[in-house]
């Protein structure tokens, strides 16, 4: 047989075999090769095995440290792919003093739980925008005239780290050891150094940078870039919380394995930025609007689209499913809100009322009623039966979000700087909740309706709040564009947020 006609895991484990580096220069594999890979190395390491041959792996691990970028660039990727393994992954070369000079790294991830050690890597002149290396070891790695620019490096040991003339806008550094890292001439504007210990002092005269003391509490924070390529306008948890469905700009839906943070199926369908996903309350199904003008509802298991809901003659820019899963509402541009009969996908009946853009559309918990936000200033609530609107409250700005606490009381809406509370028996104004430094793109009560998250376009960040006291309890920072989107996972211990920064980010809101 060919080399040209081996599968590609034997191809890569011959290339180990033969000790020919060069063979690795090739795309980056499917998971399932890399799984492949690592079983032949395994089998390989093993004494007992029918076919020992421990030089292989002894040959995977001397490459690690040649100058070599494209092998380095494989190696790397293969042993991260193994550690997201967990425990039970096959045989991964130790990566200390990899050489990944000039690599293209961007969207790399390390997970803290996988304890990575990259002491005294090169990354010289590496383009690792949009990357995340969480709980690694970093100590005299050199990052000099690196591209880090939007990525996150946290709890992190970075002692003697270079990062001379590195490019470091929109860059978060947070919990690392900062002793005798080498910051000089880096490109600092909008970087962030939070919670760090052993800050060098020349750190703090970088210009741009954000450097704060390392006693500022910050909530803890586990970050995933996605996939997406453009502004995440939306964030949803499934109902049992294993899975997050998230809608772009770049005009698709994205669905991820929540504790893997992994994607497992991208929707395409759309021709135009996804405003908004929901779930059907019993997981099977998922709605969404666009600005195609079109609603889609899609199978969730399969990813497959299973009917297209037309009607609006403006950007759809939220869904909404009732409690009892058999209707849909919209929120649209053209100033309408409409509802669908989720099973056939025809529609029932066109609120109307609003007499400017609608942002947002919530049931009541009931599903008796139905509030909606407007750039009219108002907040309206509409009776579904008659389709006749029972109430109108006013803000002094647009109101971009709406949310519902979870007992049918209270509303809760954003706008520009502040999010109001209203009673909803009274339709009296009960609080101002200030904080925020620009528009309120979202409002979300946590499932048991102890706590208000909010997400603003302006301050990049995420307040959470006490209902009861309506006392700010924490401030969620990293994100490094307006956040638009946030969403409580059902057992309400997680937080996800979406953002203009293509990024989506899952925070521990139990202990923030």
């Amino acid at each position: 047989m060919s080399a040209d006609s081996l599968p590609p895991e034997q191809l890569l484990f011959t290339a180990l075999w033969e000790d020919k580096p060069e063979q690795w220069h090739l795309p980056v594999p499917s998971d399932e090769t890399f799984a492949l890979l690592g079983q032949l190395l395994a089998e390989a390491n093993d004494p007992g095995s029918e076919r020992p041959d421990p030089q292989v792996f002894a040959t995977l691990q001397s490459w690690v440290t040649r100058p070599d970028t494209q092998t380095n660039t494989l190696i790397l990727r293969y042993t991260l792919n193994q550690l997201a393994r967990g425990k039970d992954h096959d045989p991964v070369p130790s990566l200390r003093g990899i050489q990944l000079e000039g690599a293209d790294l961007d969207g790399l991830k390390i997970q803290s739980a996988w304890g990575c050690d990259l002491s005294g890597a090169n990354f010289t002149k590496a383009s690792m925008r949009n990357s995340i290396l969480d709980g690694c070891k970093l100590d005299e790695a050199v990052f000099d005239d690196a591209d880090l620019s939007f990525s996150f490096i946290l709890n992190s040991q970075c002692t003697a780290a270079q990062f001379s003339r590195a490019i470091l806008p929109g860059t978060t550094i947070r919990g690392c050891n900062l002793e005798n890292a080498q910051f000089q001439d880096a490109t600092s504007d909008g970087l962030w150094v939070v919670n760090c210990a052993q800050l060098p002092e020349p750190l703090r005269d970088l210009p741009g940078a954000v450097v704060a003391p390392g006693d500022r509490k910050v909530a803890p924070s586990s970050l995933m870039v996605v996939g997406h390529t453009d502004s995440v306008e939306s964030v949803a948890w499934s109902p049992d919380g294993t899975r997050l469905a998230t809608g772009s700009r770049d005009c698709t839906v994205r669905l991820w394995d929540a504790a893997a943070e992994r994607e497992i199926a991208t929707l395409e369908g759309h021709t135009d930025k996804v405003n908004s996903v929901a779930w059907s309350p019993d997981g099977t199904r998922l709605a969404t609007g666009s600005w195609d003008d079109t609603v889609r509802l899609w199978d969730a298991t399969s990813g497959h689209q299973t009917a297209t809901l037309e009607g609006h003659t403006k950007s759809v820019n939220s869904v909404a499913w009732s409690p009892d899963g058999t209707r849909l509402a919209t929120g649209s541009f053209d100033r309408t809100v409409r509802l669908w009969d989720a099973a056939s996908g025809h529609q029932i009946t066109t609120l109307e009322g609003h007499i400017g853009w609608v942002y947002s559309v919530a049931w009541s918990p009931d599903g008796t009623h139905l509030a909606t936000s407007s750039d009219d200033c108002t907040v309206r609530l509409w009776d579904v039966a008659s389709g006749h609107q029972t109430a109108r409250v006013g803000h002094t700005s647009w109101v971009y979000s709406v949310a519902w606490s979870p007992d049918g009381t209270h509303l809760a809406t954003g706008s520009r700087h502040t999010v109001a509370l209203w009673d909803v028996a009274s339709q009296r104004q009960t609080a101002t909740l200030e904080g925020h430094a620009g528009k309120v793109f979202s409002v979300a009560w946590s499932p048991d309706g102890t706590r208000l998250a909010t997400g603003s376009g302006d301050d990049c960040t995420v307040l959470l709040r006490d209902a009861a006291s309506e006392h700010q309890t924490a401030t969620l920072e990293g994100h490094t564009d307006s956040v638009n989107s946030v969403a409580w996972s059902p057992d309400g211990t997680h937080l996800a947020t979406g953002s203009a920064d293509a990024t989506v980010r899952l925070w521990n809101a139990a202990t923030a």
